[in-house]
C-alpha cells in the first residue's frame, strides 16, 4: 500500500503550525507575563500574601486576553 501523497494543504499547514510553536517558545522564554508574577509573589512578604491570588489573576486575564488577541490576528491574516 502506497502512502497518500501530501497535498498543499498539508504542507501550509505543517509550516503554520511550526510557526506558531516557535512563536509561542520565544513568548514564553523572553516575553512571559508569568515570570514576572513569580518573581512579584516570590517578594512579597507573609503580611502581603493576599496580594498573590489578586496577581495571579492579572497573570491569567492577561494570557486569555493575548491568546484572543492572537488568535483575532491570525484570523484576520489567513481569512
Amino acid at each position: 500500500m502506497k502512502p497518500a501523497r501530501l497535498s498543499s494543504w498539508d504542507v501550509a499547514y505543517a509550516l503554520d503550525m511550526c510557526v506558531a510553536c516557535a512563536i509561542s517558545y520565544w513568548v514564553i522564554t523572553h516575553a512571559g507575563i508569568s515570570i514576572l508574577d513569580r518573581d512579584l509573589v516570590a517578594g512579597i512578604t507573609p503580611q502581603d500574601a493576599w496580594h498573590q491570588p489578586l496577581l495571579r489573576l492579572v497573570d491569567t486575564v492577561v494570557g486569555v486576553g493575548v491568546g484572543v488577541a492572537c488568535k483575532w490576528a491570525a484570523s484576520f491574516l489567513y481569512f
